[in-house]
C-alpha cells in the first residue's frame, strides 16, 4: 500500500525539520512548544501530525515571526514574558482571544503599550500587561460572583463557586466566554424569580 502523494515519506521529514528549526529559531522551550501543538493541533507530539496538521503548525510558526530561515527575531525568555505568553495562551484556551499566534500577541501588546515587540518591554511594562491579563481573565467572573452569592443565599444552587456552578449547569469544568455568558443570563433569571 502506498501512502498519499501529498504525505510521502520525504515530505514528512522535511516538515519535521522545518517545524524543529522554527521551534530552535523562535526560541521556543519544550512546555511552550508543547502547549503550542496542542492548542493548534490537538496533538501532543511533531510525531502524530499528520500533513494538515504539519502545514498548519509550520503557517502558525510562520505568523509568530518565524522566515523560514535563520535570524528570526529572538523571543523573551524570562519569566514575566513567560507567564505573559501563557496568560495569552490561557485567554485563547477560554475563549477571550481568537489567535493565539506570537504576532497576535504581539500586537495586542503594541496597542496596549504603544512598544513594537515583548521583549523590549521594561519590567514595570510586563508587570502591568500581567495584571492587564488578569484582569481580562477575571472579568466575567468578577461579574458573576455576586450573582453566584445570591443564588447560594437563596438555595438555588449548593455552592457559590463559579466552576462548580459551571459543572453543574453546562458540564463545563471551565468558565469560558460562551459559558460565563450563558451562566449570567441563567443566574439573572434565576435571582430575579428568587
Amino acid at each position: 500500500m502506498s501512502k498519499s502523494v501529498v504525505d510521502q515519506e520525504g515530505g514528512r521529514r522535511v516538515d519535521l525539520a522545518k517545524i524543529h528549526l522554527a521551534k530552535k529559531d523562535l526560541g521556543w522551550d519544550d512546555e511552550f512548544y508543547r502547549s503550542i501543538l496542542w492548542s493548534v493541533c490537538r496533538v501532543k507530539s511533531s510525531a502524530d501530525l499528520d500533513f494538515t496538521g504539519r502545514k498548519r503548525l509550520l503557517e502558525h510558526m510562520r505568523r509568530c515571526g518565524w522566515r523560514g530561515q535563520r535570524g528570526a527575531r529572538p523571543r523573551a525568555d524570562d519569566d514575566q514574558s513567560k507567564m505573559i505568553r501563557g496568560l495569552w495562551l490561557e485567554l485563547h484556551e477560554l475563549e477571550y482571544v481568537t489567535d493565539s499566534s506570537e504576532a497576535a500577541l504581539a500586537n495586542w501588546i503594541k496597542r496596549e503599550t504603544r512598544v513594537e515587540a515583548l521583549q523590549w518591554l521594561s519590567t514595570a511594562q510586563k508587570r502591568q500587561t500581567i495584571e492587564k491579563l488578569k484582569r481580562w481573565l477575571d472579568r466575567d467572573a468578577a461579574k458573576l460572583r455576586p450573582l453566584a452569592s445570591k443564588a447560594f443565599e437563596l438555595g438555588l444552587v449548593p455552592l457559590a463557586q463559579l466552576d462548580e456552578i459551571s459543572k453543574a449547569w453546562f458540564g463545563s469544568p471551565k468558565l469560558t466566554k460562551t459559558v460565563a455568558a450563558q451562566m449570567l443570563a441563567r443566574l439573572q433569571r434565576e435571582t430575579a424569580r428568587g
